[in-house]
């Protein structure tokens, strides 16, 4: 893909896009009062647009 990662004041990081559900997914790791949380956003492209590129 082409899309830049979201940066988030230095509290999130990019970790990947995935797929789920037949949509794709960019998931981001959350340091949040000290502990790590995971959260994913789901994008505009599906998994079907990735196949094959």
């Amino acid at each position: 893909m082409t899309k830049e990662p979201l940066t988030l004041e230095g509290e999130a990081h990019y970790v990947g896009s995935f797929p789920r559900d037949g949509h794709m997914y960019d998931y981001y790791e959350v340091l949040l009062d000290g502990s790590a949380k995971y959260v994913f956003v789901k994008t505009t492209i599906s998994e079907q647009d990735t196949q094959g590129k």
